[in-house]
């Protein structure tokens, strides 16, 4: 008879009763883990005696669900696609006297979690006309979420899309501070300078891009740890930012400046 006993109590132990003045041999179950996530292939093994000492012949393991591999004392059961729930595997074994004993491995199994995948969690706008690649103070209070953010999970990193879609770049003029003509570029490099030098962010955490179809705005892309960004939709005809592009020095605002009351000016 089969012992009907909880998911988790492995090994388990089987003592048939005497059939026709003989005792049935004594059975073993066990697997190698009673928790599994489907598509796992867990061990199972069986130990057995017959108390009489007679040699045990043969081994046999049968499922109602999932697939057995192998022979003998010990096996697999392959778990593909099964769903989640709780699986009972019986091991019958023979002795030389024809004798049949059997154990039950009793085991639960879950799905796997979907695979990660990267998400636009923000964007920053660039509203200033003069400096159309400045980083200003609602940015910088956007980016100071996202490094609060990426300092919580450190396996993380994000991607800066930058856009100036049909934008006029303003020209370098004599006197002024030099800017780059990729301006869709130069917005996200400023972008990850605020993050880098003033959140103190690895730098190879962020990374810059640009992409089409868009203006005066760069997108924050979450990317997870093991992600794959072909599957990146958020990712797709975007183009990384070369290295001849550098942050601006007024790329950001400086702190306001207190008077003599304390208060900031």
């Amino acid at each position: 008879m089969p012992n009907d006993l909880g998911a988790g109590l492995n090994p388990v132990n089987v003592v048939e009763p005497a059939v026709d003045g003989y005792v049935l041999p004594q059975v073993e179950c066990e697997v190698s883990s009673d928790s599994v996530v489907s598509g796992d292939a867990p061990t199972l093994s069986a130990n057995a005696v017959s108390p009489d000492g007679a040699e045990i012949v043969a081994y046999r393991f049968t499922t109602m669900a999932g697939r057995i591999d192998g022979a003998g004392a010990t096996a697999t059961l392959d778990t593909m696609g099964l769903p989640q729930g709780q699986v009972v595997v019986t091991v019958l074994v023979t002795d030389a006297l024809h004798r049949v004993g059997e154990a039950n491995c009793i085991l639960g199994v879950q799905q796997a979690p979907p695979p990660p995948t990267c998400s636009k969690i923000n964007s920053i706008q660039f509203p200033d006309l003069k400096r159309p690649w400045r980083v200003d103070n609602t940015a910088k209070a956007i980016l100071d979420n996202v490094a609060s953010r990426l300092k919580s999970d450190p396996t993380a990193r994000i991607v800066m899309v930058g856009f100036a879609d049909r934008e006029k770049v303003p020209p370098n003029k004599a006197g002024t501070e030099p800017h780059s003509t990729n301006l869709a570029g130069q917005r996200s490099v400023n972008a990850q300078s605020y993050l880098v030098t003033q959140q103190g962010i690895d730098r190879i955490r962020v990374e810059v891009r640009t992409g089409a179809g868009k203006q005066k705005v760069v997108d924050i892309i979450w990317v997870p740890m093991g992600v794959d960004e072909k599957g990146c939709s958020d990712l797709r005809q975007t183009t990384l930012v070369g290295g001849d592009v550098k942050p601006t020095d007024s790329s950001i605002p400086m702190p306001r400046s207190k008077n003599k009351t304390g208060k900031q000016q």
